[in-house]
């Protein structure tokens, strides 16, 4: 039995932005869907997301330097309630779940180019 294992779309999407005076703003962006209707045909109904997204802003120091501010969001969801067997080790003793993850972290920190 594979344990709720299957097939998960992604999508990730990044930039950067560079200005003349060698400031900078940048993103990146990664999301997780996974639903037993939209995707792998379960006869069972559940959902899950994932989303991981960063929002960057900084400056060139020198050729090979650069300091920045990054502001991180990682959240996501998982519910449903699963049909398979509870006979293993890393199943709960109930079949249905409701997790939810939101955190928010924010960096100084710098990039060196060796």
């Amino acid at each position: 039995m594979s344990q709720n294992l299957g097939i998960v779309p992604a999508v990730a999407l990044a930039g950067k932005l560079p200005f003349d005076n060698g400031f900078f703003v940048g993103f990146e962006a990664t999301g997780l869907y996974a639903s037993s209707a939209f995707i792998n045909g379960a006869d069972f109904v559940f959902e899950g997301s994932i989303l991981d997204a960063s929002l960057r802003a900084g400056a060139r120091l020198d050729e090979r330097a650069e300091a920045f501010l990054n502001v991180r969001f990682l959240g996501g969801s998982a519910q449903g309630t699963s049909q398979y067997d509870t006979t293993y080790w890393t199943k709960s003793e109930e079949p249905y779940t409701a997790n939810y993850l939101a955190t928010l972290t924010v960096t100084l920190g710098a990039t060196l180019e060796l």
